[in-house]
């Protein structure tokens, strides 16, 4: 009786130990396709703030020549020589 409770018992944990790695296989899967979505995600969220950053940063430099360009026009036509030759006069 003793033998037939033992193999009885040896069966269930094999049962239980082969069910239980399928289980945590199917989690791990799922674990690294969720992980794989993350860094997916993320790696486009960081691509698209680069993105912005450089757009933001063309919009400053042409708001600036802007700026520059309309200072001196307004100085040519008040007959400011700096209006002439903007902010680097020639050497005299």
């Amino acid at each position: 009786m003793k033998i037939i409770a033992s193999f009885v018992g040896l069966l269930t944990v094999l049962w239980v130990v082969a069910n239980l790695s399928a289980v945590l296989g199917a989690v791990a899967v799922v674990g690294g396709i969720v992980g794989l979505l993350f860094l997916l995600v993320r790696g486009g969220e960081l691509a698209v703030e680069r993105r912005r950053q450089a757009v933001q940063a063309r919009r400053d430099e042409q708001l600036g020549l802007i700026y520059r360009a309309t200072r001196q026009h307004e100085l040519f036509l008040s007959g400011d020589p700096r209006g002439v030759f903007g902010d680097y006069p020639p050497a005299v």
